[in-house]
C-alpha cells in the first residue's frame, strides 16, 4: 500500500517510509492512497480476536511490507505492558460507544499513538503504526 501527502497526492511512499518520516516533506500528513474494503463478516470475525490479534489484523491491511506474524509479534510485545484491556470500549447510549484511552499510569492516548515504535523487524525493516466508535 502506498501513502500520499495531503498536500501532494503525486508523491506516494511506502507505509514504512510514511511512518518513519512522520510528516511528508511538503508538511502534509500521510494518508493511505486508498482504503481496503472490509466486509461486515470480516469485522464480525475480528470480534473473537484479542486486542493484539485484532490490531495486527487491521494493520496488515495497511502495511503490506510486514507479514501478519511480524505485526502480531509487534502488537503482542507492545500491549504486554498494559494491565487489563488496552482500549476499553464503553457504551454511552444505544449505538454510541467511547474508546477510553485515559486509564492507567500513563495516558493511553499517548501510548496508542506510539504503540509500535520503529524496532528492527524481519529483514532489517522498521515499523510503527495504531478513538470513539459509533456503531
Amino acid at each position: 500500500m502506498k501513502y500520499i501527502s495531503t498536500r501532494n497526492p503525486a508523491a506516494a511512499v511506502s507505509g514504512s517510509a510514511a511512518v518513519l518520516s512522520g510528516l511528508a516533506p511538503d508538511g502534509g500528513l500521510y494518508v493511505p492512497e486508498s482504503f481496503p474494503p472490509v466486509s461486515i463478516k470480516e469485522i464480525e470475525d475480528m470480534t473473537v480476536l484479542d486486542y493484539p490479534e485484532r490490531s495486527a489484523r487491521i494493520m496488515s491491511l495497511f502495511f503490506d511490507e510486514l507479514t501478519y506474524d511480524e505485526l502480531l509479534d509487534i502488537t503482542r510485545r507492545a500491549y504486554s505492558t498494559f494491565d487489563g484491556d488496552p482500549a476499553p470500549l464503553v457504551k454511552l447510549d444505544d449505538g454510541l460507544y467511547v474508546l477510553e484511552l485515559w486509564h492507567g499510569g500513563e495516558s493511553r492516548a499517548g501510548i496508542q499513538r506510539g504503540i509500535c515504535q520503529p524496532p528492527p523487524c524481519a529483514g532489517g525493516r522498521s515499523c510503527r503504526p495504531a478513538a470513539a466508535a459509533r456503531v
